[in-house]
């Protein structure tokens, strides 16, 4: 009976270790795939190393990142103060775009004007032009056709002034060095070099000027002339007219000869070029001719009472050359009057008082060839004359 029972007994935990192993097998089989992760976990040098490198690269990466994160921002900080910069300089250039454009925008308008006016006076030239001028410019040159030997040049400063009877009032204004005037079989050419004028024509000319560089081929002849005032042609040929008064000016030199001549009863006094201007810019409009001889030439009548016109030569040199008192003047004039081998127009030659005293000391001393502020020139009557003269008076 136990026997069996313990048989029994047995098969029951048999049977329940069966079970069991089967629902060990169960277990497993439902689970395994949820135990998986749980493996994964279950190994330590792997999840330890993983950390380690973990927290190796976190630290590394944050250093950098610093460093990166602080370069970037100072980069964007700048590009952001250059944007700034660029955009106020745009806003700048926008308004000072504006203003020039309105500043252009008058100009513009002024030079359209202009443009109109010169538009309508070309207009009137060209009418000119179509009843018989023809203009050619070209490489400095200007070629003026006329159908008539009729014109008139002006000389300028930088240009010429061309009239003629077709233009009327107006006149053609010639900007380049070189002007070529052609009528027929007649011509004239004009080049200018500084103040003077290369001409060449085969025109007959007239000319108030004596001209010593004239050189002449066949019918064609070249000459310079300076001071060239005007140009007029007509069908007699061509006159030149020059500025007298300037050549004059130009060729003005010291004189430093001080001549008394009673073969045309006149003295002639010494003047420097530096003088003649001076008072050139004082009596404006007066010409050299007429100064010079106004200033420096007189009547010898003037000097034919000795005495008195020593003293009035005295007083003046004192007075108005030195600018002293009138007593000074006064004492001066008295002392000259006794000099009687001073002629009285020596003391109108002396420029001041220095003078003066040298040419003193040289008479007194007898020694009048040590002068040398300026030279003395007497020209006298033949001695015959002068005897004839008395006789018949």
């Amino acid at each position: 009976m136990a026997k069996k029972v313990l048989e029994e007994t047995k098969g029951v935990q048999t049977k329940k270790r069966k079970n069991k192993s089967t629902n060990d097998d169960i277990y497993k089989f439902d689970f395994e795939p949820i135990e998986e992760p749980e493996k994964v976990v279950q190994h330590p040098p792997k999840s330890k190393r993983g950390r380690k490198k973990k927290e190796d690269k976190t630290f590394t990466f944050d250093d950098v990142t610093k460093n990166e994160m602080i370069a970037n921002i100072d980069f964007m900080r700048a590009k952001i103060e250059q944007g700034q910069k660029v955009i106020s300089e745009m806003k700048q250039t926008s308004t000072n775009q504006e203003e020039t454009f309105h500043t252009e925008n008058n100009i513009l308008k002024k030079e359209t004007k202009t443009r109109k006016r010169r538009t309508k006076k070309a207009e009137e030239i060209t009418e000119d032009i179509h009843q018989g001028i023809k203009i050619n410019a070209k490489d400095g040159v200007t070629d003026v056709f006329l159908e008539n030997n009729e014109y008139r040049i002006e000389m300028q400063k930088t240009e010429y002034n061309l009239y003629t009877k077709k233009s009327g009032s107006s006149y053609i204004i010639v900007r380049d060095s070189e002007i070529r005037v052609i009528s027929g079989d007649v011509y004239l050419v004009l080049h200018k070099d500084h103040q003077d004028y290369e001409i060449i024509t085969n025109q007959d000319f007239k000319i108030n000027y004596v001209i010593d560089n004239l050189e002449r081929k066949d019918n064609v002849v070249n000459f310079k002339l300076t001071n060239l005032t005007e140009i007029v042609a007509n069908e007699e040929g061509l006159n030149f007219i020059i500025d007298e008064e300037k050549v004059i000016e130009n060729n003005l030199e010291d004189n430093k000869t001080l001549v008394i001549s009673e073969e045309d009863g006149k003295v002639y006094l010494p003047y420097t070029k530096a003088e003649i201007k001076n008072e050139l810019l004082e009596h404006k409009g007066t010409k050299v001719s007429d100064l010079i001889e106004e200033k420096y030439i007189y009547p010898l009548d003037k000097y034919k009472n000795a005495i008195r016109a020593r003293f009035r030569e005295g007083y003046n040199l004192m007075y108005k050359k030195e600018g002293k008192s009138r007593r000074s003047a006064i004492l001066l004039g008295i002392e000259l009057m006794f000099e009687t081998n001073l002629h009285p127009a020596i003391i109108s030659a002396c420029r001041n008082l220095e003078e003066l005293d040298i040419y003193l000391d040289c008479l007194e001393d007898n020694e009048l060839e040590k002068f040398s502020c300026f030279k003395i020139i007497y020209k006298s009557l033949p001695l015959l004359h002068k005897r004839n003269k008395v006789q018949e008076f």
